[in-house]
């Protein structure tokens, strides 16, 4: 999850291909849980090349600045999320009930999985908008909520659902946000096990299921 894009990139002094892909790796990571615990305003070119054992002139090579490490941490999250939500939705194989647990558990995947990042979204989604870089992506929004939506049409149509599908979409929505947010800071998280995805579906189920 998160492999970053091997670089093609390539001069005199410049690393190879594999040392890139780690170095990169270990910049994201690192400005992502910094980002998350000292805010965007907070947090310095300095403070990221510190914990990732690099220097300032790989920071600029690979992001140009701290925006631009910003949102490339904000697009590259989002972006995958999105990826896999296609490849559920347009999976023929599965049932109504299976692509809305895969849906749920490829969030709570992302949490479990780099728990960092997803503290770093949070922030960007809810955080002060004047203390960090502009980065909603419409584009972005757009995919990732009308996934959702078309999943809930699908379930209506096949008489898995009953309601509007936009209505749906927004209450399962809802279940996944409160899971994530209990789950990163909650005074008792929810453990994300690999059965929350079901016992979150179940529960739309047992509201909107014919």
């Amino acid at each position: 999850m998160f492999v970053e894009p091997k670089e093609v990139r390539r001069g005199k002094g410049r690393p190879t291909d594999l040392a890139e892909g780690e170095v990169r790796s270990r910049i994201t990571s690192e400005a992502a849980r910094i980002f998350a615990d000292q805010g965007y305003s907070g947090t310095s070119i300095q403070d990221i090349v510190d914990a990732a054992g690099t220097t300032k002139p790989m920071v600029y090579y690979y992001f140009q600045n701290k925006e631009g490490l910003y949102r490339e941490i904000f697009r590259t999250y989002h972006e995958w999320v999105t990826e896999k939500q296609g490849e559920i939705a347009e999976d023929k194989t599965l049932s109504t009930q299976e692509k809305l647990v895969r849906l749920v558990d490829t969030h709570f995947e992302a949490v479990r999985v780099s728990p960092n990042r997803a503290r770093f979204m949070f922030a960007a989604h809810f955080g002060p908008r004047s203390e960090m870089p502009a980065v909603k992506d419409e584009d972005h929004e757009d995919v990732f909520f009308g996934t959702i939506v078309a999943l809930a049409a699908e379930g209506v149509e096949r008489g898995d659902l009953e309601g509007d599908p936009f209505l749906i979409a927004q209450a399962l929505l809802g279940q996944i946000m409160i899971h994530l947010t209990f789950h990163i800071s909650g005074p008792r998280p929810i453990p994300l096990t690999d059965g929350a995805a079901e016992r979150v579906v179940d529960q739309l189920l047992s509201g909107v299921g014919s």
